[in-house]
């Protein structure tokens, strides 16, 4: 049996199909974008971090620092 569809829920369907597209067209351009900048940082290097917050003055140990990946582009000169 054939489905009738009136005009507006044609449109609707018309409608609801264009904007999928273009919602997967943006995801696709942001998604290309940021592998962009991943590459564009570099490789990832290990950095000593603090491994948790120190009050000013302390003296820091071995169980103060910890290492972190971190991009070799994003780390100051």
């Amino acid at each position: 049996m054939l489905f009738r569809h009136s005009p507006r829920a044609l449109m609707a369907w018309g409608g609801a199909a264009i904007a999928s597209l273009l919602a997967v067209q943006s995801a696709a351009s942001d998604l290309a974008a940021l592998h962009r900048r991943a590459r564009s940082a570099g490789p990832q290097v290990q950095v000593a971090v603090a491994a948790h917050d120190l009050p000013i003055g302390a003296t820091v140990g071995p169980g103060d620092v910890a290492l972190a990946p971190q991009f070799e582009g994003m780390l100051p000169p």
